[in-house]
């Protein structure tokens, strides 16, 4: 990684824990919202427990969804998910496994950043390319490479990139394997002239709008917004709801365009209480599950409350994937391209390793489809930062997955 891509990220929630210590009325407004806060008790009390070494135990930072709800209710506007990321990555530089070396997402990561599943295809002159991160691919390949061939209208030029962004890394306070990895990736981006990046996942969009500097970043959602008449989709009519991602909450010209999209398409659109600036998690934010999953649990179950009956539409592919097990939910790009959902066949194909097969056979499509652009894999490894979190020991397992993935897929 080059020094300037290293010096490229912010110290993120170094004065979020004074901030709160000085401003936090503790009105219970955030308590009143969040079962984690509920459970350990208002910001301040936690913030003074911190700071004055009574507490809290090193586990507890790693409960909180991180999702920013408190902070989109707090009246002094307070940046208490910075606050808690702070305390996880304090607690993974004293060396602490709070999660665990068999954390699914972070199994997830690394099989989105190997050589195996990551491809890049940069055609001459290409300055844009699309990022369509790892769930899409892993859920939905057929539609993936439809909407790159429907953004290549726009852009004929358009590369792509199959990777992860490492955003489990980095809310897991594994800072420094995220910047490792997030800052290599940026650097050969910059480095081969592209200068923008379209992306399919909220996530991605965080991570590239808060540690890409020098790329811009905009959403499909946006791209297709000039463009939803001319895509590949059959006209719908019914009644739906929209599940806004947490970390797009305070995005609300996305939240818009989503909603005049299913209008436009037909669909009568009503809202849940949380929505739009107050959504609440799905129950996958952070990681929860890997640490105190009845927390995790106890957002989707108040989704799926709000949600009642009502069909649940939302952009990010990992929202869609576990609400779907509670409520009729499925993903906006779906409807766009009038993908057929639900069925049970559809669930199995988002299972692992069905997920690394799917990813596998779109990679050797784009490969074929690129034959003529500058292509790589992934070789970049920060192993030091692998052995340091204790991740090594997964290095056979990950390694024997991908060989059996790849022989289903090549026989299939």
């Amino acid at each position: 990684m080059s020094k300037d891509a290293s010096q490229t990220f912010p110290p993120a929630g170094t004065d979020a824990l004074s901030r709160v210590r000085e401003q936090c009325t503790q009105c219970g407004l955030c308590v009143k919202e969040c079962a984690f806060l509920a459970r350990h008790g208002t910001p301040l009390d936690i913030a003074d427990r911190y700071a004055t070494g009574r507490g809290p135990c090193p586990q507890m930072p790693f409960e909180c969804s991180l999702c920013g709800l408190c902070t989109a209710v707090c009246l002094q506007s307070l940046p208490l998910d910075q606050m808690f990321l702070a305390m996880r990555r304090a607690a993974v530089s004293r060396g602490c496994r709070v999660y665990g070396t068999d954390c699914v997402f972070l199994g997830y990561e690394q099989r989105g950043v190997s050589r195996h599943l990551s491809f890049y295809a940069l055609p001459t002159g290409c300055d844009t390319v699309f990022f369509p991160g790892c769930s899409l691919p892993a859920t939905r390949p057929g539609l993936t490479y439809r909407l790159l061939r429907h953004l290549q209208r726009f852009t004929p030029r358009l590369g792509v990139v199959l990777d992860c962004c490492t955003k489990p890394s980095h809310d897991l306070g594994r800072q420094g394997y995220f910047e490792a990895m997030f800052g290599e990736m940026r650097a050969f981006l910059l480095s081969s002239g592209v200068r923008r990046v379209i992306v399919a996942c909220p996530n991605c969009h965080k991570i590239f709008s808060s540690y890409g500097k020098g790329l811009s970043v905009t959403t499909v959602y946006e791209v297709l917004s000039g463009s939803r008449r001319s895509a590949d989709r059959r006209p719908e009519r019914g009644h739906v709801t929209v599940h806004d991602p947490c970390v797009f909450r305070f995005e609300t010209s996305i939240q818009d365009l989503v909603r005049d999209t299913l209008r436009e398409m037909g669909w009568e659109v009503s809202e849940m209480p949380h929505h739009g600036r107050t959504a609440l998690c799905c129950g996958e934010g952070a990681s929860v599950s890997c640490v105190a999953p009845d927390l995790a649990h106890t957002w989707t179950r108040l989704r799926a409350a709000e949600a009642g009956r009502q069909r649940v539409v939302t952009y990010c592919t990992g929202c869609s994937e576990l609400l779907s097990g509670s409520v009729d939910a499925v993903h906006l790009l779906d409807l766009v391209f009038g993908r057929v959902v639900g069925s049970r066949r559809q669930r199995l194909r988002s299972l692992f390793p069905l997920t690394c097969v799917n990813r596998l056979r779109l990679k050797e499509r784009l490969r074929r489809e690129f034959s003529g652009a500058r292509v790589r894999e992934r070789t970049f490894a920060a192993d030091a930062g692998e052995r340091q979190y204790g991740l090594t020991r997964n290095r056979l397992s990950l390694l024997v997955s991908l060989a059996i993935s790849k022989l289903f897929a090549l026989r299939r």
